[in-house]
This record gives C-alpha cells, sequence and structure tokens, in this order.
C-alpha cells in the first residue's frame, strides 16, 4: 500500500494543441515506479518523478480551444481526481518580423507578425539564444517587443505564450554594428535643399531602409561603403541641424554631427564688369551668403575657383573666353548650383 497521490498546481496550465509541452505539477505522494499523467479521460503519458512533491510530462495532441483535467497515477491504473486544468490552445506561428535588423546594442522596437498570439503574462520573445523579453500583445496575428543587446549575427525570432513553450518558426532578425557619423561634406547647403552630402563614418550597411535624417526629415541614403554614405539635403529652414543615418528606419545614430541650411547666395555686383577674351581678370563679386558655401564661379559656361574673403565677397579670376560678348556670372558650392546673375 501507498499514500494517494494528489495535485495542487500545474505550470503553464496552457500550450500547444500540437502537444510536446513540458509541464510540472505539484503536490504531494508524487512518486512510485510506474508515474503517469492523464489527460482528459484518454491520453495518458509518462511522467518524470523531481521530488516527491514534483513531477514533469509532456503534453499530448489536444483539440484546440479545449480545456481538460490532468491527474497523476503512480501505479498506471489509479488517478488522482483534483480536477487541475489544462488549456489546448491554436499552435502559434511566427510569419515576419519588423524591422528585420537593428544595432547590435539592442533596444530596437519589433514588430512580430503571426498568427495565434494571446495576451497573457507568459508572452514572450526569444532573440537567438538570449534572454527572453516582455512582448506587448497588440492583435492575435501582432506583438511588439524590444530587441535585447547580441553579438551581430542573424538570429531567429520565436515567440511564447505561456513562457515555456516557443515556436520554432525561424524568422531571422540581423544584429549589426553600431553605426556611427564623424563627419559629413559639404556642412552646410541652401534652404531649398538639392545638396549632395556624403556622410562619413562607420558600420554602414547596404540596406533598403537606409536613409539619413536631416532633423526631423528623412530622405533617402545611397550606400557607397562601408565608411561613406551619400544623400541629398531636403528643403528646410535655416538653422543648424543634426545629420544621422539609419539601417533599418527606426534606429538612428546619435552622432551630433550638424548640417547649416543657409539662404542661397546673391550675387549683387562685379568688379570689373569686364575683361580680355584672354581671361586672368581678378573679378571681385559682392553679395550675401558666401561663407561655407561658395566654391566655384561661373562665366557663361566657363568654370573658375572662387576664393570667398567673407561673407559678402568673394575673388575668382575670369577663364579663357571662346568669343566676345557678356556671360552670366553665377556662384555655387562644388556640390550645387546656388544662383546666378545677369552680370557681365
Amino acid at each position: 500500500y501507498s499514500a494517494m497521490p494528489s495535485i495542487t498546481g500545474m505550470t503553464p496550465s496552457t500550450g500547444s494543441a500540437s502537444g510536446g509541452s513540458t509541464v510540472t505539477l505539484s503536490g504531494m505522494n508524487l512518486d512510485g515506479d510506474a508515474l503517469s499523467c492523464r489527460f482528459g479521460n484518454e491520453s495518458i503519458v509518462v511522467a518524470t518523478n523531481v521530488t516527491s512533491s514534483s513531477c514533469v510530462c509532456v503534453t499530448p495532441a489536444g483539440v484546440a480551444g479545449s480545456t481538460v483535467a490532468v491527474e497523476v497515477s503512480t501505479n498506471g491504473v489509479d488517478f488522482t481526481s483534483s480536477g487541475v486544468q489544462y488549456s489546448y490552445r491554436s499552435v502559434v506561428r511566427v510569419s515576419s518580423v519588423q524591422p528585420a535588423s537593428g544595432p547590435e546594442s539592442g533596444s530596437t522596437s519589433v514588430t512580430v507578425v503571426g498568427a495565434n498570439f494571446v495576451d497573457s503574462s507568459g508572452l514572450l520573445c526569444r532573440f537567438g539564444s538570449a534572454v527572453s523579453v516582455a512582448a506587448r500583445w497588440v492583435s492575435s496575428s501582432k506583438i511588439v517587443c524590444v530587441a535585447p543587446a547580441h553579438e551581430p549575427a542573424s538570429v531567429a525570432v520565436e515567440v511564447s505564450v505561456n513562457g515555456v513553450d516557443f515556436t520554432t518558426s525561424g524568422a531571422q532578425f540581423a544584429y549589426q554594428p553600431s553605426a556611427v557619423v564623424t563627419s559629413i561634406t559639404p556642412s552646410s547647403g541652401p534652404l531649398h535643399g538639392g545638396t549632395v552630402v556624403v556622410v562619413i563614418g562607420d558600420n554602414f550597411v547596404f540596406s533598403g531602409a537606409l536613409s539619413c535624417r536631416f532633423g526631423v526629415v528623412d530622405v533617402v541614403g545611397s550606400f557607397v561603403n562601408r565608411s561613406a554614405v551619400r544623400c541629398v539635403s531636403p528643403a528646410h529652414a535655416q538653422g543648424s541641424v543634426s545629420l544621422e543615418v539609419t539601417h533599418n528606419g527606426a534606429e538612428y545614430t546619435a552622432s551630433g554631427v550638424q548640417f547649416t541650411f543657409r539662404p542661397s547666395a546673391t550675387v549683387s555686383s562685379v568688379s570689373p564688369v569686364a575683361g580680355p577674351m584672354t581671361g586672368g581678370t581678378v573679378v571681385t563679386l559682392s553679395g550675401t551668403g558666401f561663407s561655407g558655401v561658395v566654391d566655384l564661379c561661373h562665366f557663361g559656361s566657363k568654370t573658375s575657383v572662387a576664393t570667398v574673403m567673407s561673407d559678402t565677397s568673394a575673388t575668382c579670376t575670369s577663364p579663357l573666353a571662346n568669343y566676345s560678348g557678356s556671360a552670366a556670372i553665377s556662384v555655387s558650392s562644388r556640390n550645387q548650383p546656388l544662383t546666378q546673375t545677369g552680370m557681365s
């Protein structure tokens, strides 16, 4: 004769209809040579004794949406009648994650799309073999979780709704080295935008979501190599803003490198207003907005280097002309035309 076992609790109390969940039962007198668990009235599985007050067993397959009593036997014949309940739920699946990449430092807010997610205290995301993180339920097909830190690698993102069993869907999330911006060229441009800016830094990667952020305005980025990205400045109000880069449309660098939006350079007068066709005349331009912006002068279709004396004054040497007559004078940066006048 032996003492009759009893069950007082079970963890987890829910699991997939496909079975295979390891559940731990707690109670009394949970030992014996023929220890087993019964799910409902028919499904009996072998149990493994842990202590006299706990044992584990693996759930058989069941019907999604059903709840069954779980009982224990120490002799394979006589079962408890404790009435502890186990609920079968639909099989949870993960189909995709967005964004599909983020920095190795973690903190990426990842939306996981799939099926049969349940709003429960055991709702978790697991990134590879990293520690599981709590997930926020949005709907039966969408949850949100924050990626933990991880060394650069692609890992599977799996979901649990009971804190124990995880999906095996294999949707991938790529951890990337954290990008950094160290400098930009040029560091200023006109208010109307259109300046081609080369962003210098490290750990840039090619991706469909690569973009630059001027203050709060995002523009598409063009990958050059690991240490350079090219982007075109948007229209913006006058002033300086941080220029940051993202690979995934969610996490941005936080380097603080500044790009300054300036009023377009204007030329109000030139002196002298004429010179020989052989070129070589040093021409002084007066206007506004030259500093940090102007580095070229254009005499019609001919170009020469500008020397900026101040924000309102610059000089350039007239090039060889192919004909006599008037030529419009304009100034520009090497990245973009800025303004022109009809002076000759």
